[in-house]
Formats: structure tokens, sequence, C-alpha cells
């Protein structure tokens, strides 16, 4: 049989399409097939969550095809849309302040993170949750503290706001805030800084050596704290109810006004943001006057009276500094708790003492401590009783609360020597000592805003 040239055309025509629609439907399926192979993560779903253990780890994860159920609440307030669960029960021991983060190289998109108890998704009981913390643009992560109960199982809930995905990294550890490190621009761990008020001077040593920088005036009372929070401390002093402030991640100056002369300046950290506020103290009237530097929230709380010392650090291990002052009149410390709003009361003093808190039994939580004048000795009361009592200063030292060991988790002992500008530093966990000179007669010792005000 003979075929016409059309014929044969047509005929080639035909087969090359049927190979074409094949190659399309071969695709097709492929890619069918790859997507349906994209199953959610493991811990998608809230009853079959990844258990992490321990005080202290590091986990990788990813919320990509994850999944938001039914009844599943909003996590730090967002809609949220793709979330993945952890389950963590403390081990036996004291009860700690604990912190969950996604903080950490690694995240890659804007997360959530909330904490929880119950057993059943649709009537949790949330413990903390967080959107955002501390000052990034560009890496809006999350963090959480809460004052972990041994037996208690908590769940973590990891979400991306407004339905955001990618990979993490979620650490958690104890509540580190209360051992109080400073890290100012170029000194790469907590550093013995000295203000001197003759050339409004910082003077700080550093991983290179030594740093001068002249920010503020004499009769300014140094304050340094993150205000920006970007994890780094800023120059800052208090000047009669005004505040000037170097912020660390613009280099830009700011002024505040904000308190009245004779107030105490003690910024922290009152909302577990990860900003430190700027907050005062009113001797006269024993008012708290706090404002966020970031949300501009306003904060007034009356807890105190006339002559009280002003101590606020996080004793609940929420992440929050509480309002908190030593009475002299009578030795007492009362503390109002941030947490669950009750007012815990210690006596633990005497009239001359100086309040020194700071997390020296390294259980994510702030301990009731003084320096005594008269005798150099640190009296510090920890968790069930522990108790510190050392001969560490002489009278006319300046005490200095601060985490100066950098790789140890607790606070250390140590005081500046205002006659000859000596440092002596004792590490609480080691006892590792240093003693040198840096300073002159009439600096200030600016490690950190508190207590040189007292």
């Amino acid at each position: 049989m003979w075929y016409t040239s059309d014929q044969i055309h047509n005929a080639v025509y035909e087969s090359r399409k049927l190979r074409v629609y094949l190659f399309v439907a071969i695709i097709f399926c492929l890619t069918a097939s790859s997507r349906t192979a994209a199953a959610p993560p493991p811990n998608d779903n809230f009853n079959f969550p990844q258990v992490v253990s321990n005080l202290t780890g590091t986990i990788t994860g990813s919320n990509i095809e994850a999944t938001k159920e039914s009844g599943e609440p909003n996590h730090a307030g967002n809609v949220g849309g793709h979330s993945v669960w952890y389950s963590w029960t403390p081990p036996p021991a004291l009860p700690v302040g604990m912190s969950f983060s996604l903080r950490n190289a690694g995240t890659n998109f804007d997360t959530l993170i909330a904490v929880y108890t119950g057993t059943q998704l649709n009537s949790l009981t949330q413990i903390a949750a967080n959107d955002d913390y501390g000052g990034s643009t560009t890496h809006l992560t999350s963090t959480v503290f809460f004052p972990a109960v041994s037996g208690t199982t908590y769940r973590i809930a990891v979400d991306g706001f407004g339905g955001d995905v990618g990979t993490f990294v979620l650490s958690w550890d104890l509540n580190r805030t209360a051992k109080q490190d400073n890290r100012f621009t170029g000194t790469g761990g907590s550093a013995t800084t000295v203000f001197r008020p003759s050339t409004g001077t910082w003077w700080t040593t550093s991983t290179t050596g030594v740093q001068a920088f002249k920010f503020g005036t004499s009769g300014d009372v140094p304050s340094p704290a993150d205000f920006d929070g970007d994890a780094i401390t800023d120059y800052s002093v208090f000047r009669n109810g005004m505040w000037y402030v170097l912020n660390s991640d613009t280099n830009s100056v700011r002024v505040l006004s904000f308190g009245l002369p004779g107030d105490k300046p003690m910024p922290d950290d009152y909302n577990a943001n990860g900003y430190d506020d700027f907050a005062v103290f009113r001797p006269s009237n024993g008012v708290w006057y706090s404002l966020d530097g970031h949300t501009s929230a306003f904060v007034s709380q009356q807890f105190g009276i006339n002559l009280d010392k002003p101590a606020a650090r996080d004793y609940d291990g929420d992440g929050r500094s509480d309002f908190t002052v030593f009475r002299p009149s009578t030795g007492v410390w009362y503390t109002l708790n941030s947490y669950d709003q009750t007012v815990s009361i210690v006596n633990w003093g005497t009239s001359e003492d100086i309040p020194v808190p700071g997390e020296f039994f390294v259980d994510g939580k702030a301990d009731i401590g003084v320096w005594r004048p008269s005798n150099g000795t640190w009296y510090v009361r920890g968790p069930s009783g522990l108790v510190t009592i050392l001969a560490f200063g002489l009278t006319g030292d300046i005490p200095q609360v601060l985490n100066y060991g950098v790789s140890t988790p607790s606070s250390d002992f140590a005081v500046y020597r205002p006659t000859t500008g000596t440092w002596y530093i004792l590490d609480s966990l080691n006892n590792q000592f240093w003693a040198f000179h840096f300073g002159l007669a009439g600096d200030i010792p600016a490690s950190t805003a508190y207590p040189i005000q007292q």
C-alpha cells in the first residue's frame, strides 16, 4: 500500500503529539507524586509531640507542611497556621526558672512560641507565650520564660507569624537573665567598667584591651542597660530626671524625660520582651515608674515606703524583673512577683546593709543578698534554705554583682575599691579570683546600674 506525503506527515505529527502528551503526563505524575510525598513533620499534631529532656538542650526542627488542628489556640495571640509540638518534663529538682528560645542561628522565619499545660488541645492553660523577643527587624524570633514545677509536663508549640514557615533551632536552658551580663560594643563579654565624672568618660575592659568613650558629665548616674534589645549594653546616664542613651544598634543618642531629681534609676526588662525599660523608684513616696522604650507602655506601681532601697530582679523566674524593695529600718525584703502578683516578705539583713541580688545558686531565679559595709561580708539567701556567708571586701568598697566569668552561669562576688581603683572578683562557682587596678580616685564603678545609687 502506498501513502501520500500528506498522510505520512500527518502520521508523524500525531506520533510527536502523542509523545509530547505522554511526556507531559509523566511530568505531571512525578510532580503530583512529589507533592504527595511532602508529609507534615512527625510532631505536627498535639497528641504526637517530640519529647525533649534535661535542663539544657538544643534541637533543630521545621514547621514546613505543618498544620493547625481544630480547637488549637492562637499562639502568642497570632493565628499562625503551621505549628509543631514538643513535650518537656523537668527532672526532679528544685523549682527552676526556664527559658525556651528560637533566637538562635539557624532560625530563618518569623516565629511564635507558646508553653502550655494540659492534655486536651481545646482546653490548655497557657503558661507563657512570645512573638518577637528583642530588637531585630530581620530576625523576628521568639523566647519565653517561666517558672517550671518538677513533675509537670509542659507542651511547647512552635508556629510562624501569619502562617510563616521555615526551619528553626529550639534551645532550652535555665533562665539566665538574673545573673546579669553586660556586653558593651567591642567588649565581647561582661566587662569591668568605670565612669569618670571629671571628664564624663566611660572606661571599659574589652577583648582588645581598654576602650574609652565620652558620654555624660559630672553628677550623672551611670545606668547602663540594653534599651534597644540587640543584646548589647547601651551607654546610659540618668541626670535629674532625664535619660541620655547611646543606642548601640544605630549609634544614635536618645534623650528622654522620665523621672525626677532624687529618683533611683532601675533599668531592667519588666515585661520579658527583650528590651530593658526606663524605670525609677521614688523613695519619697515609694512608687515605681517604668516606661517600655519599645512599646511606650507605662506602669506606675505603689510598692514601698520612704527610705526603702530598690532591689528589682527576676526572683520568680518568669523573665520579668520584679518590683522589690529592701527596708533598712526592719531588714525586710518585699517582692511583688510578676508571675502571679503575690507578695513575698523575707527578713534578711540589717539597717546598714546594701542589697545585692543576683543568681548565685543557678536555679534560673535571682537570690536575695546583702553586703555589709562594716565587715565586708556577703549574706546570700538561696532556694530551700541554702545560705552563703562570705567575707569579701572592706569598708568603703562598692559591690558590683555581675557574671564576670561569662562561661559560668552565675553571678559573681565583686567589689570596687575607690581609694585605690582596684577591682576584686570571686567567681561564685569555681572560686577563681581576680584582682586588678582599673580606675582612679573619684571614678564610679559602672559595670551594672545597680547598686551604685544606694
